[in-house]
């Protein structure tokens, strides 16, 4: 297959056929490298692969997720109790431990997500 290098922007462009992006097992919006060799320059798939955290979120379920883990009981004051739950609408029910919560509270620690 030929194609033809031309202007995109400031930066010369390559268009790949659909045709030789299937044949090679690649998609669109794929990271890839670009490797220059000998005058050549070679299309290879990245081997560093982001992930999402909305998508790694996803593929916990029932199935996989492991039991609660206890890292015994607080010895300073890493104790997290946020005052503002309503942002943060994932409730962790501690357990053995020697707080008590303020008046009004639930045993729950809310855990952030980002």
């Amino acid at each position: 297959m030929e194609a033809v290098i031309r202007k995109w922007g400031n930066s010369p462009a390559l268009r790949l056929p659909s045709a030789a992006l299937k044949a090679a097992g690649y998609a669109l919006e794929q990271k890839v490298e670009l490797v220059v060799s000998r005058g050549r320059i070679v299309i290879q798939p990245s081997e560093n692969v982001t992930y999402s955290l909305d998508s790694l979120l996803a593929g916990i379920t029932a199935g996989n997720a492991h039991e609660e883990l206890s890292f015994g009981k607080p010895v300073g004051k890493e104790a997290l109790l946020w005052p503002h739950a309503a942002m943060f609408p994932m409730p962790v029910t501690w357990s053995g431990s020697s707080l008590s919560p303020k008046p009004g509270m639930s045993k729950q620690v809310i855990v952030p997500r980002w």
